[in-house]
């Protein structure tokens, strides 16, 4: 990507843009997401592929949504103004029934008050404290991604992952349970379509 004219971010390592262009660059490891003109994404995947065996790239259309790392990235508006949404409902509707825990209706919260983390400081059998580990690693994953909504009662319960609690797995489960409530979630974006 140097090669090519990109520079690399210096918040984050996974991000190229070339000021020549304007294309910018996301790369997870052997996936790419590109945002640019139509022109200059086209120049870019056919320098690419003259060196490496790629797929034939998917273009972000209204018609034509895009699926990246367990996230969906959709088009809608006219052309000039269209608006970009991105979210992880379907991937996280999947792993919520994966969990085995019961939706329970009305939870518009994922962590009223702290303190209940230390009501009941037992520590769980390590099965369920594999269990607790495992959850709270996809909770980081959704909070980080496009769920802000979670990070901080998922921050909280990333502190107990060395010992989980009978209180830190209760509350891991409400976090479970808000989600379930509230799995659709977007967040949303104004651009234009070409640079």
């Amino acid at each position: 990507l140097k090669g090519q004219g990109f520079a690399q971010s210096k918040n984050d390592p996974c991000l190229f843009v070339n000021p020549k262009t304007g294309v910018s660059i996301v790369t997870w490891v052997d996936d790419l997401i590109v945002r640019g003109s139509d022109r200059e994404t086209r120049l870019f995947y056919s320098a690419l592929s003259k060196r490496f065996e790629v797929k034939d790239p998917s273009f972000l259309t209204p018609d034509s949504p895009l699926q990246f790392l367990g996230m969906d990235i959709t088009m809608q508006g006219a052309v000039g103004t269209p608006q970009y949404y991105i979210d992880q409902n379907s991937s996280m509707s999947e792993w919520l029934l994966s969990t085995g825990v019961n939706p329970k209706p009305n939870v518009k919260c994922p962590m009223p008050e702290s303190k209940t983390l230390y009501e009941d400081m037992t520590e769980v059998t390590e099965e369920r404290a594999a269990w607790y580990r495992s959850v709270v690693g996809m909770l980081n994953y959704f909070s980080a991604t496009t769920r802000y909504d979670i990070a901080y009662p998922v921050s909280r319960l990333s502190q107990f992952s060395h010992k989980p609690t009978v209180s830190a797995e209760l509350a891991a489960k409400r976090v479970i349970q808000y989600l379930y409530n509230n799995s659709e979630f977007y967040l949303e974006g104004y651009g234009p379509v070409d640079y």
